[in-house]
């Protein structure tokens, strides 16, 4: 048997009731072994967590040692040494542009603590603004699964269920998507048209109630890693600057190297207040993530309450830290990072080679090893499958049984529309694994699109 049943018997409750599990036994490089010895290469490093693959013995022996010391502290009386050695390391990688970090567990966890910190700001300033308690975020994007970060979330068939209970202080606002700009557009009319919208909005809201402005630097799972045209993080940021809102960027998917660089904004020409990181952080061997955030907003709490009014249980837990502090660490020694920008050029050279000019094929797009792919009904007018078609899912299947996973989403066109998936490999992937991933695309594609109408 190679899958767990949802039947009597079994007592977690699965993401799917009516489909099975597989059961996973082994995991070591870039695959992982399920009951029955099928070894599955691991495209997306699960939810584009496993950046460093599978079984690094760095990371368990970092985790021993901690546990040989001290394995558990409360977060909010004590403090370590991994906890401290990580949050210096993390500042020194935006090159002191950020002053501090505070850990938590998830991402959405972590937006989470973004949002209420930077309400907290407008409270503490030297002039305080308490009536800045709106937001602003993207249509289409995803931003976690609280009540709060699932008001800041775009995507509707994720949100359904809890429109009553969302927080009513959200508007959302055009997100940029290059690939569906209008025909003939230039990147900078495009970038013009998008900012003046946003501007609309701050209106709408009032230009001195607006706390933050909320944004994945590059969209992740319902966008299909989506990056910005040229000049709309800068445009923004010169926007926000001028109302006197702050920007929060969530790096969890995109972020920790996965890009090219350390931090995905690190390519915008422009810095964000805070940022949420996670994911890839700590190579998925225990939950952690954090936000970053800058002086200005480090100085008005210092100055005031001296607080973050916000915490919970397992905050900076020491195993997390621990095995966060090696990851990096790792990602300096082994020039992993370096490593995202040349094999993630190969992978797009041979995506652009054997899978863009399929038919249904609408757009191939990313940064370093964090690529999506979008799936069209028609390529020449860019329109969507009709939801029900459940492509994505479709084509996850298809490749899934030729022994390949990748990430699915659906909502990138709407947050409701758009069929894609996203490519996202371990940083230790090898040119020879990057070819299987691609030549196992091509193949499901072909199958999949030949049986659909067209």
């Amino acid at each position: 048997m190679e899958s767990i049943s949802n039947g009597p018997g079994n007592y977690m409750l699965r993401p799917d009731t009516n489909a099975p599990l597989l059961r996973v036994v082994k995991s070591q490089g870039c695959f992982l072994e399920v009951e029955g010895g099928r070894r599955i290469l691991d495209g997306c490093a699960g939810a584009v967590v496993a950046c460093l693959g599978h079984g690094d013995i760095r990371i368990r022996e970092a985790i021993i040692k901690q546990l040989d010391t001290v394995p558990y502290a409360h977060g909010q009386i004590y403090t370590n040494d991994a906890q401290e050695e990580l949050a210096k390391l993390l500042i020194d990688s935006t090159n002191g542009l950020m002053s501090h970090a505070f850990f938590m567990s998830s991402g959405s966890e972590a937006l989470e603590a973004a949002v209420k910190l930077a309400r907290q700001y407008h409270l503490e300033k030297q002039s305080p603004e308490p009536q800045r308690d709106m937001f602003i975020s993207r249509q289409g994007c995803y931003h976690g699964a609280t009540l709060a970060t699932l008001s800041l979330s775009g995507h509707v068939g994720r949100k359904a269920p809890y429109t009553t209970m969302q927080i009513p202080n959200v508007r959302h606002t055009l997100q940029c998507n290059g690939y569906r700009k209008n025909d003939g557009e230039s990147d900078e009319a495009y970038v013009k048209r998008l900012v003046d919208a946003l501007e609309g909005d701050i209106l709408a809201c009032g230009t001195d109630r607006v706390c933050a402005f909320v944004a994945e630097t590059v969209g992740g799972a319902t966008s299909g890693a989506m990056p910005s045209v040229p000049g709309y993080f800068k445009a923004v940021r010169e926007l926000c600057d001028k109302y006197g809102i702050l920007i929060i960027l969530d790096e969890i998917m995109c972020g920790s190297g996965r890009t090219g660089t350390m931090h995905a904004w690190q390519q915008e020409g422009m810095v964000p207040d805070i940022q949420a990181m996670g994911k890839g952080l700590n190579a998925g061997f225990v939950p952690l993530s954090a936000i970053l955030f800058n002086h200005k907003i480090y100085n008005a709490l210092h100055a005031n309450s001296g607080a973050f009014c916000h915490g919970q249980t397992f905050q900076a837990h020491i195993l997390a830290c621990a095995a966060a502090l090696r990851t990096q660490q790792i990602l300096i020694e082994d020039g992993l990072i370096q490593q995202c920008r040349e094999k993630g050029d190969y992978l797009m050279s041979r995506l652009n080679k054997f899978v863009r000019q399929l038919p249904n094929i609408g757009d191939v797009r990313g940064r370093g090893l964090f690529v999506g792919i979008e799936f069209v009904k028609d390529k020449q007018t860019k329109e969507p499958f009709d939801p029900r078609d459940g492509i994505a899912y479709r084509v996850r299947k298809a490749i899934f049984d030729r022994n390949v996973a990748i990430y699915p989403g659906t909502g990138s066109v709407d947050g409701r529309r758009g069929d894609h998936l996203i490519v996202s490999p371990p940083y230790t992937v090898s040119h020879e694994e990057i070819d299987q991933i691609v030549g196992v695309l091509a193949d499901a594609f072909r199958d999949i699109f030949r049986a659909q109408p067209h």
